[in-house]
């Protein structure tokens, strides 16, 4: 079924406008994933059949504007044959807004964000990848803790969840999926999360 590009062209929009709709996004996750994590101490999932691919297109939608305004690209490439999998949707669309958001933060320059999926034997492979900063290796290994944050230098204005990707590590094992990071510091970094089709019953 080839790549889908999915380019929308969007009215223009004053810039506070934009800064003000990320914001209340931001605030929107900040507070599910709060409520997820530590208050119910254990997360109550509600599993359905999804189509992967329509979610990805929503959380990729939500950053458009905010890509758009920093002259930037953010590309779909949707090559999994059957995107549909059992999973919760409000979690995993918070999963992809977290990916895509850390993507942006740790990108100084014109930020190209690629998110594609491909077929798995057991289903499928979400693989978000951004021409940032990169992570360097000493810090890899610590960067699902959580509230951990790569130290990043002169760029003080990362501000973010911080339990961004404790959360989506969480969200990821709970569907019985794996998520890896591959990182050049300078060239940017890829999150890859191998996720199955079939929940154990």
């Amino acid at each position: 079924h080839g790549a889908h590009r999915n380019l929308h062209s969007f009215p223009t929009r004053r810039s506070s406008d934009l800064s003000e709709e990320s914001n209340r996004l931001k605030v929107l996750v900040e507070r599910v994933l709060q409520t997820a994590i530590f208050e119910k101490g254990k997360l109550e999932l509600n599993k359905q059949p999804a189509d992967l691919h329509a979610i990805i297109l929503r959380a990729v939608d939500a950053f458009k504007l905010q890509v758009n305004g920093r002259g930037g690209t953010i590309s779909t490439f949707l090559d999994a044959y059957d995107p549909v999998v059992t999973l919760d949707e409000t979690n995993f669309f918070n999963v992809l807004l977290n990916l895509i958001d850390n993507a942006l933060k740790y990108t100084v320059t014109t930020p190209e964000i690629t998110v594609s999926t491909a077929a798995w034997h057991r289903g499928i492979v979400i693989t978000v990848s951004d021409n940032g900063i990169g992570i360097p290796r000493e810090h890899l290994k610590q960067i699902f803790e959580k509230f951990y944050r790569v130290p990043s230098g002169n760029t003080h204005n990362i501000k973010g969840f911080g339990l961004g990707l404790s959360y989506v590590k969480k969200i990821v094992e709970e569907h019985y999926g794996t998520i890896k990071v591959e990182s050049q510091t300078g060239k940017g970094t890829r999150i890859i999360i191998h996720l199955p089709k079939e929940q154990p019953k």
